[in-house]
């Protein structure tokens, strides 16, 4: 049985740590609630529910190959374990959503704009004398 480089398996537990953290944030500041707590759920069963499926894994794929195959299979598990996933992904969406004030991104979006034109015309009226 192979498994994935131990750096993949870091970046993993702690996309997963920083998931609880910002479901946690979330509940104290009492924004997106619900969402909140499915994602405190999700994110504390998405690595018991992977260690329940990486013990019956006994081939020499990796836990991503194996994952991809038993999902193709239609195993429980897998389908599980995938859509735990994707819902950390929505929720990292909806958090980033909410989180952010859009209105001052797209004015310091047009700030840097309107800079980066002034220097650009700059630049071609120096070159021009």
């Amino acid at each position: 049985m192979s498994t994935l480089p131990n750096w993949v398996w870091v970046i993993y537990y702690l996309f997963l740590l920083l998931t609880l953290i910002s479901a946690i944030y979330s509940c104290f500041r009492g924004k997106l609630i619900y969402w909140a707590y499915a994602c405190i759920i999700v994110s504390l069963l998405v690595p018991i529910v992977g260690l329940l499926f990486r013990a019956q894994h006994t081939t020499d794929m990796n836990g991503l190959g194996y994952l991809f195959s038993q999902l193709g299979n239609g195993d429980l598990w897998a389908v599980l374990i995938t859509l735990c996933l994707v819902y950390v992904g929505l929720w990292w969406v909806l958090f980033i959503r909410d989180e952010m004030d859009m209105d001052a991104v797209i004015r310091r979006m047009r700030t840097l704009s309107e800079t980066v034109k002034k220097r650009f015309y700059e630049l071609n009226n120096k070159r021009e004398r």
